[in-house]
């Protein structure tokens, strides 16, 4: 029979006696005591003295959850969330506010983080939340489950270790407010709303990328960019960031394709491009470069020179490896970054892929390898908000046969990852006419949709223009 003065223990906490006493606790002979249940039966009583000293009755039992009971004989999966408290105090305050599912740890945590694998029979700390090689059907049924433990340092190791055996993905923790270190200071100093409200705001320990579309920021209004060829606007506009890869049998123009690309982008918009092109010297470049930059003032004067030379040097830059240095993945990365940060470009040009030297980890497939790359290659695109256009060699082809994306060399992943893939083809050798096909663009709406256009080069202009 409980005294007015053992109620008052409970008062005095703004516990209720009658919830309390339902769930197993009491307060007598000066020290409260906690009953742990299975099926109805005692299993052992945890005592707590009034200068928070613990000991279990009897002594040597294996630990369980308290409230276990109140977890088990569900036929069905349950639809509320379980709430995992650090104390016996905390389950009485949140079952008082709230109701639902709650239990408590049976003790804490000795204040140091888990390093390495669980391993299951090791794991006497946590034995109560296993059954032989598996986490207890009591929690296993719980797809969320609230951790309402202390908010010390102490709580959020106990927090970290149940969220790593229970699984992080279906792990929620509360944040309490100023003042309140637990569930039952919460209920004292805010009440029953302030605990629902707790609960309510609990937030997820992993919480993913998902988001509902309203909670998705509009994005800046698209803006993509012509390539300067007007007949090619409907098979191809930039978006920047973005990754092109160019195809094409050797010598049937890729490179004087992407050169005279990048021209026309820095007339049209002002774009500045780094070349990487180990297969083409300097000199021949900087040639085409004179050669577009003069096409509309064949018999220019000495004025007119110098300004066609300023206009290449404000936008181009041509990267002169040391020719005893093999070109890595990172010196790309790193030429890129100095392109997009020291020289303010908004293109880079890779001619060819095959130059760069290339280095597979152990085991790993080219296949395997050219995805982790370009995968790779397309955050550091991203990052510097390039247009990144790579030359990649097909593989050897059979007669007349024409190449495409999945005949790149390597790996089927080159039209995979790409936004643009193209392909420059000659009907013949010599022909100053060239085929060129747009097979793969991202998205149709707005960067252009897959076609052919047949070409001709004037090479004294270093321009293509539309066959008729």
């Amino acid at each position: 029979m409980l005294t007015s003065a053992d109620i008052q223990k409970f008062e005095d906490r703004k516990l209720d006696p009658e919830v309390a006493a339902k769930l197993g606790a009491r307060f007598q002979n000066g020290k409260f005591s906690f009953d742990y249940t299975l099926d109805g039966a005692l299993r052992f009583r945890k005592v707590r003295t009034l200068d928070k000293k613990f000991f279990m009755e009897p002594s040597g039992q294996k630990l369980q959850l308290w409230n276990l009971d109140a977890l088990r004989g569900f036929p069905y999966r349950p639809s509320e969330p379980l709430v995992i408290c650090e104390g016996e105090f905390d389950a009485i305050a949140v079952t008082q506010a709230v109701g639902g599912f709650v239990v408590s740890v049976p003790n804490g945590v000795a204040g140091k983080r888990s390093e390495g694998d669980i391993v299951i029979a090791e794991d006497t700390r946590f034995g109560y939340l296993w059954e032989g090689e598996r986490l207890i059907p009591e929690v296993e049924q719980f797809n969320k489950i609230i951790l309402c433990v202390d908010g010390d340092e102490p709580g959020m190791i106990l927090r970290d270790e149940l969220a790593l055996r229970i699984g992080s993905s279906r792990c929620w923790y509360v944040k309490y407010p100023l003042g309140c270190k637990d569930a039952n200071d919460v209920l004292r100093d805010y009440g029953a709303r302030g605990v629902k409200e707790l609960l309510d705001n609990a937030k997820p320990i992993r919480p993913g990328h998902l988001r509902k579309p309203s909670e998705i920021p509009p994005k800046a209004v698209s803006v993509t960019y012509s390539s300067g060829w007007g007949f090619l606007d409907k098979h191809l506009m930039f978006d920047r960031p973005e990754l092109m890869v160019v195809t094409g049998i050797p010598n049937h123009g890729k490179g004087q394709f992407i050169r005279c690309l990048s021209f026309n982008l820095a007339r049209a918009h002002g774009w500045k491009t780094a070349f990487l092109a180990q297969e083409d010297t300097s000199d021949r470049i900087k040639r085409d470069m004179r050669r577009f930059a003069l096409n509309q003032t064949p018999y220019a004067n000495r004025q007119q020179q110098e300004a066609a030379f300023d206009w290449m040097d404000q936008h181009f830059r041509i990267s002169e490896m040391p020719e005893d240095e093999a070109v890595t993945i990172e010196m790309v990365e790193t030429e890129m970054e100095s392109a997009a940060l020291h020289h303010d470009c908004q293109v880079f040009v890779l001619d060819p892929w095959n130059e760069v030297e290339h280095k597979l980890q152990k085991g790993e497939i080219q296949t395997d390898y050219i995805e982790r790359t370009l995968r790779r290659l397309l955050r550091k695109i991203r990052r510097l908000n390039l247009v990144m256009i790579i030359a990649a060699h097909p593989t050897k082809l059979d007669g007349d046969e024409k190449p495409d994306l999945y005949k790149i060399a390597g790996s089927a992943n080159w039209k995979n990852k790409c936004q643009h893939g193209v392909i420059i083809h000659k009907p013949s050798e010599g022909s100053n006419g060239v085929e060129l096909t747009v097979e793969k663009s991202k998205d149709w709406e707005t960067m252009g949709q897959p076609g052919t256009v047949w070409m001709e080069f004037n090479r004294e202009q270093c321009q293509y223009v539309l066959s008729e």
